[in-house]
């Protein structure tokens, strides 16, 4: 039988992945936690797990719920939104953070990019509390400035994952 563990962090808890603005609109996407009883073999095996949680603001909308992604699914999106942004204006400049598998439409974000240096980002989250019955659909515009900053907090998020858990498989 493998013991349990408590994972130790050097990142501060909910750690924000994804922080915008669009005028008075605000989204946050955010680790909440790592999941409980994890043992180090399940860790080696399969890498960490945990839960994620969105915020969203705007005109008398105040909403924050889990939401149903996994760390592969966004380690998907780090590798597509860092290819977007190297590569623009390119080809397809789009970069989308989706779950994938049985659950799908419980979570789906994409990041289009135009050739002015614009960002629409349009997404829709559903409750995990809720049983996935309620959610936030939003669109913003924002500018380049801002995935760098998505990218910086993405690569210190993996960069912790990938010493908790001792390799680089986050799918």
């Amino acid at each position: 039988m493998f013991k349990t563990i408590k994972i130790e962090s050097n990142l501060e808890l909910p750690y924000n992945l994804i922080d915008i603005r669009d005028g008075e609109k605000r989204f946050m996407f955010s680790f909440k936690c790592f999941d409980d009883n994890q043992s180090e073999y399940s860790i080696q095996a399969g890498g960490v797990t945990g839960k994620f949680e969105v915020t969203y603001k705007c005109s008398g909308i105040d909403s924050k719920f889990e939401c149903d992604i996994t760390i592969g699914n966004l380690y998907y999106f780090y590798i597509e939104l860092e290819n977007v942004y190297e590569c623009l204006p390119g080809i397809e400049p789009v970069a989308v953070l989706k779950n994938y598998g049985e659950t799908l439409n419980r979570t789906n974000m994409t990041f289009t990019f135009d050739k002015l240096g614009h960002c629409n980002v349009s997404g829709c989250f559903k409750n995990a509390s809720d049983g996935y019955n309620s959610g936030i659909i939003f669109e913003l515009q924002i500018d380049m400035s801002y995935i760098y900053d998505i990218l910086t907090s993405l690569e210190r998020f993996f960069d912790e994952l990938k010493r908790i858990q001792g390799h680089s498989k986050f799918y």
